[in-house]
């Protein structure tokens, strides 16, 4: 018996990719940079979801880049982690 027995009828599990990278933002940020957290639906053909033009991918939020202040080099390389 697998989960998606014990779902209701009509209802089903959908798996979700996730995805960020490091990106500048210049236009009403000052110049900072974010990682934008992407996610897709894992059921779309990898030919559709690698093509930006047809924007399989949808933003969920801008994660800010931490800046560590009067941290010690060892301790600042664990936070970056």
């Amino acid at each position: 018996m697998s989960c998606q027995d014990n779902l209701p009828l009509g209802h089903s599990f959908i798996g979700v990719i996730s995805a960020s990278d490091k990106t500048p933002l210049m236009i009403g940020t000052g110049n900072k940079e974010m990682h934008p957290l992407l996610i897709l639906l894992a059921n779309i053909y990898a030919g559709v979801h690698m093509k930006a033009t047809l924007h399989a991918f949808t933003l969920v939020t801008y994660l800010p880049i931490p800046k560590f202040l009067k941290v010690s080099r060892p301790i600042h390389s664990i936070l970056l982690v």
